[in-house]
């Protein structure tokens, strides 16, 4: 399976141990009608994951998300600010 990406710009540490380069992904999501959305998820870590999405998400809306080696995992909105959503993923991932 391919997936569209892009490299953005590097980022500055901002309190990180390294400075980072973002990777986008530009995935398809489906919502609870099987309707297709799509999402962008610009950044990934053990514990959770950074999307965009015209999708309507509140904090506390779950999720899952189907990962390669990790299977579906559920994330929680924690924060939203316009079509940006901050996620925690409910158990880290390796």
């Amino acid at each position: 399976m391919s997936v569209a990406a892009k490299f953005e710009r590097s980022l500055q540490a901002h309190g990180r141990r390294n400075e980072r380069r973002v990777l986008c992904l530009n995935v398809a999501g489906v919502n609870a009608a099987g309707e297709s959305e799509s999402v962008t998820v610009h950044n990934i870590s053990q514990d959770g994951l950074l999307i965009e999405s015209r999708a309507l998400l509140n904090p506390d809306d779950a999720f899952e998300v189907d990962l390669p080696h990790a299977g579906l995992v559920v994330a929680k909105v924690v924060w939203t600010r316009d079509q940006l959503a901050g996620c925690r993923f409910e158990l880290p991932i390796s």
